[in-house]
Order: structure tokens, then sequence, then C-alpha cells
């Protein structure tokens, strides 16, 4: 009943060590999956608020939203700006303007690509993909993030930074995207770690317990085996004692035998 006790408190410890293993893996599975997105998420935004910044208003409201803007001086600049910053942050795929017109059709104002690309977007090109959220971008004037979505060019994550005149109106929203498939790799090589990690000690645990539980089979083994040898020993030594015994009270024994039998009985005893 002991050994069937003990045994059973150490299946519960191993439930135990089990159920918090499971727990901290779960938790730091969900605090890497806040970090990274709120860290990715963070520097996004900076990025896009970095291109903002080198843009006005006046400069943007200059442009005509159509293919008569290629070649004039501040499309050319901006042009060459968005370039820069694509090759300085390789990590980027594409770099843009937006603007919104008048029935809330969303148009692209300059982008980064090169005009023999085949992402290449001209001035004035509908983006009829636009999101809900990417629409209240214009309304908020709020930097944001548009998290993993797809397009017709693949599945991004977008960084929006508002470009505002002096009323505080949205002109135009700049723009950067970052392949989603990047930054789901990045994800899945830390929280896979993690489970593995969570796997092995599992593993080990539960190799553990099971050393643990032969140690305590084998305890008992040798204990059945133990009692079981006394019992059969016990008897015929009994018999040969008593016999031993009636012999050394014999007094018909010859002198010379007697040491012999004390020194048997003795030891038998």
């Amino acid at each position: 009943m002991l050994m069937r006790q003990k045994f059973n408190l150490h299946e519960l410890l191993y439930l135990v060590v089990i159920g918090i293993v499971v727990a901290v893996g779960f938790g730091a599975y969900s605090f890497i999956d806040s970090t990274m997105n709120d860290r990715e998420y963070s520097q996004l935004i900076m990025r896009a608020q970095s291109m903002a910044r080198l843009l006005d208003a006046e400069t943007v409201s200059q442009f005509q939203g159509n293919e008569s803007d290629i070649g004039t001086a501040p499309y050319e600049s901006l042009k060459l700006k968005m370039r820069a910053l694509k090759e300085a942050n390789t990590d980027l795929r594409f770099v843009y303007l937006m603007r919104m017109q008048a029935d809330d059709e969303i148009i692209f104002l300059v982008d980064s690509e090169d005009p023999s690309s085949d992402d290449y977007s001209p001035p004035g090109q509908i983006y009829d993909e636009a999101s809900e959220e990417l629409l209240d971008g214009f309304g908020t004037g709020v930097p944001h993030v548009l998290e993993v979505y797809s397009d017709r060019w693949g599945e991004w994550i977008s960084a929006l930074a508002p470009i505002t005149d002096a009323s505080g109106t949205v002109v135009a929203l700049a723009g950067i995207d970052k392949d989603a498939r990047d930054h789901r790799a990045l994800f899945v090589l830390i929280t896979g770690s993690i489970l593995v990690a969570s796997g092995a000690l599992i593993l080990l645990t539960g190799l553990l317990f099971h050393l643990e539980r032969k140690e305590h089979e084998l305890m008992e083994i040798k204990s059945d085996f133990v009692a079981a040898a006394a019992h059969e020993l016990r008897s015929p030594l009994t018999g040969i004692r008593w016999a031993l015994s009636s012999l050394r009270r014999d007094v018909s024994l010859p002198q010379e035998f007697r040491p012999i039998v004390n020194n048997m009985y003795e030891r038998v005893r």
C-alpha cells in the first residue's frame, strides 16, 4: 500500500511538471508573439514616418495623380528618395505614396519600382483592394500598421504615415510594405525552438518518471523475493534445528561427535 501510494505521488508529480512545462511554453509563445509583433510594427511605423517627414503637403498637392506627373521635378525627386529608402532598408519590398480621390478611390502617386518592373504602379493607378483600415487612415491621420493581408502583389505587413496640411487634413499616406513571409518565417523559427525545447523537457521528464517507476518495480520484486526466500529457507532450517537439538540431548551420542553437532546447531540457528 505504501509503495502504491508513493507511486501515485510520482504520477501526480509527473503531471504537475508536464503542466508547468506546457504553461511556461505557452506563456513564452504568447510573450514572443506580442513582443515580436509590437517591435516589428513600431519599427515599420518609425520608418514610414521618416519618409513622410521628407515630404510636405504643398509638394504633394502639386501632383495631378496621373501620368503627366512623370518627369516633373517633384515626382522625380520623390522617386529617387523612395528608391534610396528601399535600397537602405533591404527588408522592404515596396515604398509608395497614396492619395484618396473625391470618390473615395485610392490611387498611387509615386512608388519605388522601376517603370520596367511588372510591379510598377504608374501615377493614378487605382488601388481597388484597399481595406477599411487603409481607408480609415485618411480620416484619422494617425500612423498605423496593416497587419498581414493579401493583395494582387502578395502578402504584406504595411506601415502608413499621414502627410497633413496646415489644417490637419490628410492629403496623402506614405506607405512601406514588408513581405509577411519573412516575418512569419522568423516567428516560426523562434516559436519552433520553444516547442522543441518544451518537447525535450517533457520527454526528459517522462524518461525520468519511467526510470523512477522501474526502480520502484525492482524494489517491489526484491522485497517479494527476499520474503519468499526467507520463507522457503526458514521451514527446512527449522526442521534441521529441531533434529540437531534432539541429537544434542541424546545421551547415547559419542562424546567426540558433540562439538560437531553443537557447531552445526549454532550455525543453523
